[in-house]
């Protein structure tokens, strides 16, 4: 029972640091894969259409070829694919139970990209993402398949779900903010994501510039003594439950964990804590050397500002493509983008496959990194 707990521990460790640097991930997923005694895994993150993450692994090894032909052929084809969205949160389901009899027989998902990624005996989950779509596929046990899924890996995997969930959001946080592979010194001058780091007795560390903003309107977050409260008290409530959880007292691991901050008039702030194993010898010139976990906090209201006529003469668009560019970069949806320039949803979509063509991307998180370097976008409001 120590030995499952030790290896429980070390995921969660592992996925922590992943949050962060998502290149980590595949030594994750293999800690994952021999825990729960399993080839390989499938996590894929979406919104809507458009795939913003995906790691195929194998005992620890990434597979780009397959993730690649996934994302371009082989999902559009694969009948479970559709099915998984329909999916109970947070069930684990077999994958042979995403198929009818025949289908079995003769489906391209079941035939060929499953036997493929050697996931026919493996399973699905769907879990919500706050507006995302998360998706995980576990492949073959180990052990013969027709030997099924042990109580114990079943427990292990079950106890995993909500460690991977809390990964995929603040990984997705910290994409959006561009601050992915980011020292924990580094990502006190990002420009998109209020930060504050704590010690283990959670005295605030460090900030930067737009936690400080933040913290100083004291509509939501409020700092005394150098310790973080939420103004309203059910929030301030859940806050300390929450940085109690990530730095506990006695020692032991650190939980990481989400909430909504309420602020006088406008949309809650999104507050993550996570807590992090400091590794990085300059900080100590920093003063950073004692970081136990870091606050990220997301102004909803807070979206860039691009210059869409910049965005054209840097990246060589059109006029019209820079615009749709710019809105997908500022957050806003197809409809919305739609909505605004007073066409179809349908020549939106045009557009950006025409953006994506023309850039060379597949994926709208890189295009969206393109349009906010090549704009030098700042926040509103700064």
């Amino acid at each position: 029972m120590a030995d499952r707990q030790e290896q429980f521990d070390r995921i969660v460790a592992s996925l922590y640091e992943a949050m962060l640097d998502d290149s980590l991930w595949p030594s994750a997923a293999a800690l994952i894969d021999e825990a729960v005694g399993m080839r390989g895994n499938h996590l894929v993150v979406a919104e809507g259409p458009n795939f913003l993450f995906q790691q195929l692994t194998y005992r620890g090894e990434r597979r780009e070829e397959l993730e690649r032909w996934f994302a371009e052929y082989a999902a559009a084809r694969d009948l479970r694919i559709p099915r998984i969205y329909g999916l109970p949160h947070g069930r684990l389901i077999p994958v042979r139970a995403m198929y009818t009899e025949k289908e079995l027989k003769t489906s391209f998902g079941f035939n060929e990209l499953l036997v493929r990624g050697e996931a026919q005996s493996g399973l699905n989950v769907r879990m919500d993402g706050a507006g995302l779509t998360i998706a995980w596929v576990m492949a073959n046990p180990y052990e013969t398949p027709a030997q099924g899924w042990s109580s114990d890996q079943l427990a292990m995997l079950a106890g995993l779900l909500p460690h991977i969930r809390q990964f995929v959001r603040v990984r997705q946080v910290v994409a959006d903010a561009e601050a992915m592979v980011a020292t924990l010194g580094d990502l006190l001058d990002n420009a998109l994501l209020g930060v504050v780091q704590l010690d283990r007795q959670g005295t605030i560390v460090a900030a930067n510039a737009v936690a400080d903003a933040i913290v100083r309107r004291g509509d939501g977050l409020q700092a005394r003594d150098r310790q973080l409260f939420a103004r309203l008290n059910s929030d301030n409530t859940r806050l300390q439950a929450l940085l109690s959880r990530a730095l506990p007292r006695y020692g032991g691991r650190g939980l990481s964990g989400s909430m909504a901050i309420h602020r006088m008039s406008g949309a809650p702030y999104a507050l993550h804590v996570c807590p992090v194993e400091s590794r990085d010898a300059s900080l100590g010139a920093l003063g950073l050397a004692k970081v136990a976990a870091v606050v990220l906090i997301v102004d909803p209201e807070a979206r860039p500002r691009l210059d869409p006529q910049r965005v054209a003469s840097v990246l060589g668009l059109t006029r019209a493509e820079a615009k749709v560019a710019a809105a997908l970069a500022e957050g806003w949806s197809v409809r919305d983008i739609a909505a605004a320039i007073h066409r179809a949803e349908s020549t939106v979509r045009w557009n950006i496959k025409r953006i994506h063509a023309k850039l060379g991307v597949t994926r709208q998180a890189d295009l969206v990194r393109m349009v906010l370097s090549a704009a030098g976008g700042v926040l509103a409001g700064r």
